[in-house]
């Protein structure tokens, strides 16, 4: 246990916040303590400094070849409003209470560091079969843009199955949500607040957008009882002072995707609320939206019988995924059975003082070995 929990430390205290950090060092450190491991390495670069590692391994008795992607970068802790907020050096490791506490030690620096121990045991004792594809990825946190898209654009991924490994609790998810990002512009008509006749506040358009926004949101769950889909607001931009009515503002924000539906489904559909909304009303307003940040992901449902064994391993029902992943990519673009599977929790990535229990680290290194020992 204590390599885990060595070669986690030495993660989080590499920066790799996207946005702010490229994932040139942490790739340095994976990729020589993959090749002394003997794996075999090539690496595609979409964006400079920003790797994408593929590395490779090959057992002597012959098997199904397995890939294991996950992402080396997080969200940033050096920000207004997170890096306040936390209570210990996000780039240190802290172990408290059985947690670990660090910056990516939840999504997911945990799920590097436990499925690296377990190849570094399979190789050590020889007790693998087939061939493991270990995909370590940039990107990840700004919807894979210079990362996993590429790769399975360029078709640079291929395997019987794929573990994506994030944060379930240590649940096999056999499937996800999808997910979209957006961006909408608004204009009114700005002007001194002394004078507001004939003046439209962008700010009052915004309001009266997104209302419209939520309801078509709750028009598509399934039942009423669900919280998904649900409409979140990011980044708002706008405004110059209390004395000035703003003629414009910008929204950045997303919604996730049920499987059973496409991100360009919805789009089209939020298109058509825009122009009826334009349409609709008795102002001279404008309200424009377009896809951001690549745009979105579908969701997806797999066979849950191509990972019976790593369910059973596991011991626990199987799930589906509250947020999207890179599976989506990898299943829907490259046809490979996916699920989803990882230490820690949704409740704490993306958040200051992010942890992840040290309990969960010794199950999920416990699962996955007994799954590829298998």
């Amino acid at each position: 246990m204590k390599s885990i929990l060595d070669t986690l430390a030495d993660l989080i205290s590499i920066p790799s916040q996207n946005g702010i950090d490229t994932e040139d060092n942490i790739g340095n450190y994976l990729e020589s303590f993959l090749k002394d491991l003997g794996f075999e390495i090539q690496k595609y670069e979409y964006e400079r400094n920003r790797p994408n590692i593929i590395a490779t391994y090959t057992f002597d008795k012959p098997g199904q070849t397995v890939l294991f992607n996950t992402h080396m970068d997080t969200k940033p802790a050096h920000n207004n409003e997170n890096y306040n907020l936390w209570h210990s050096d996000p780039f240190s490791s802290v172990s408290k209470n059985g947690c670990i506490y660090g910056l990516g030690a939840c999504d997911t620096k945990a799920s590097i560091a436990v499925i690296l121990n377990v190849l570094k045991q399979l190789i050590k004792q020889n007790c693998g079969s087939g061939k493991i594809v270990l995909n370590l990825v940039s990107d990840e946190e700004n919807n894979s843009v210079f990362g996993t898209l590429p790769l399975c654009n360029d078709k640079k991924l291929s395997a019987d199955l794929c573990v994506v490994m994030e944060p379930t609790d240590n649940t096999v998810c056999i499937g996800q949500l999808g997910n979209m990002f957006l961006k909408t512009t608004i204009l009114g008509i700005g002007g001194h607040t002394g004078v507001p006749e004939g003046k439209i506040n962008a700010f009052d358009i915004a309001i009266r957008y997104v209302q419209k926004l939520k309801e078509w949101a709750l028009s598509k769950r399934i039942d009423v009882d669900d919280y998904q889909p649900f409409i979140n607001i990011g980044k708002f931009i706008g405004g110059t002072s209390s004395g000035t009515i703003p003629s414009e503002c910008e929204m950045y924000w997303g919604t996730r995707v049920l499987p059973k539906d496409s991100f360009e489904q919805y789009f089209e559909q939020i298109i058509t609320l825009t122009k009826n909304f334009n349409d609709t009303s008795k102002q001279q307003i404008k309200v424009s939206t377009q896809l951001h940040d690549g745009g979105g992901v579908d969701g997806f449902v797999c066979d849950s019988y191509s990972f019976q064994k790593l369910i059973d391993c596991s011991h626990k029902n199987y799930g589906i995924f509250g947020a999207s992943t890179d599976a989506g990519f990898i299943y829907n673009k490259l046809k490979i059975p996916c699920c989803i599977f990882g230490p820690g929790s949704l409740n704490q990535a993306h958040s200051p003082d992010e942890f992840v229990k040290i309990s969960e680290l010794e199950e999920s290194f416990r699962i996955l070995f007994n799954f590829l020992s298998n």
